[in-house]
């Protein structure tokens, strides 16, 4: 996998299944990741889960339905870890941000 230790990738529904399953993978290419869930307990065990595989980033909540929700973690993780490089979606779709 490439070193990308200068990207934050997001990644939503990171909480199970296939987000988790991106998380997983991207925790070994050096970027900072953020992955979301729609509960803080989920937030919460996507953190975990990252600073057990070594990786730097957190989780975050996010209900991907909101416009609002999503306006308000795209301003955090841009105040307090930087613009973001990389989203993965669940869904299977994984794109670049503008």
């Amino acid at each position: 996998m490439s070193n990308m230790t200068d990207r934050i990738v997001l990644i939503t529904g990171a909480s199970r299944g296939i987000g988790a399953a991106i998380l997983h993978v991207m925790a070994q290419t050096g970027a900072t990741l953020v992955g979301t869930a729609t509960s803080q307990n989920g937030a919460d065990n996507i953190t975990a889960a990252i600073k057990a595989a070594g990786a730097k980033g957190q989780g975050m909540v996010l209900d991907v339905a909101d416009g609002a929700s999503v306006a308000a973690c795209l301003k955090q993780i841009a105040d307090e870890i930087g613009g973001v490089s990389v989203d993965a979606y669940e869904r299977r779709r994984v794109g670049r941000c503008h």
